[in-house]
């Protein structure tokens, strides 16, 4: 209920003077509850509607357990125009593939398994483990089984720790083989919500919804 302002008598006067209302007194009573409500909603309906259209940058903010982040593609190939003019040169150029995955829950994935297919004609494989954001504690590295088929590449990680990313880095040469790494295949295997994005891109969104206090 809104509150009218009163008024003190001067003694001897007869005049009065206005005693201001304190501001929150007038912003309780003329803003109604209703308008808190309103908020709430807006919120919540962005929050829906962010989760239907753009259901990636969704999984991106709102973090949760049991999640795994990644992303692949090629990098610096040595087979273009730029590094070979000569057409003869191309047989032995070479094109790097990086498939990156952390995990970028809270809670130790025991296994997660990695296909990649259909299986390239490497000459160079190897991997490394280091920390998605920097920290003082110390988290053991997983173990990293690698083995192929005929048709396709597999990885097993085990016991891969929270905050911890592992990086497998291909290399073929020819340029026809540099071709086939812009088509290969990568599925996936884990607990939880699997997200395709770089998971340092994963941490950083969710540092800025922090920091900004959307949420």
């Amino acid at each position: 209920m809104f509150e009218p302002p009163f008024f003190l008598s001067l003694s001897g006067s007869g005049q009065c003077i206005e005693s201001p209302v304190s501001p929150p007194s007038m912003l309780r009573d003329l803003l109604p509850d209703s308008l808190l409500h309103r908020k709430v909603l807006w919120y919540l309906s962005g929050v829906i509607i962010v989760a239907v259209v753009f259901p990636t940058l969704f999984e991106i903010v709102f973090a949760t357990a049991d999640e795994i982040s990644y992303s692949a593609g090629t990098g610096l190939s040595t087979c273009g125009d730029f590094f070979n003019e000569d057409e003869t040169a191309r047989d032995s150029c070479t094109t790097p593939f990086a498939l990156v995955i952390g995990n970028t829950g809270t809670n130790t994935q025991e296994i997660v398994e990695i296909r990649v297919s259909p299986l390239p004609d490497y000459v160079g494989l190897s991997s490394s483990t280091q920390n998605i954001v920097a920290t003082a504690r110390r988290a053991d590295n997983p173990v990293i089984v690698e083995y192929h088929t005929a048709e396709s590449l597999h990885f097993t990680l085990q016991n891969l720790a929270a905050n911890k990313l592992v990086e497998i880095l291909l290399i073929t040469r020819g340029e026809e083989q540099g071709r086939l790494l812009e088509n290969l295949t990568i599925d996936i295997d884990a607990t939880g919500t699997i997200i395709e994005t770089n998971p340092r891109l994963t941490i950083m969104a969710r540092f800025a919804r922090n920091l900004l206090g959307l949420f």
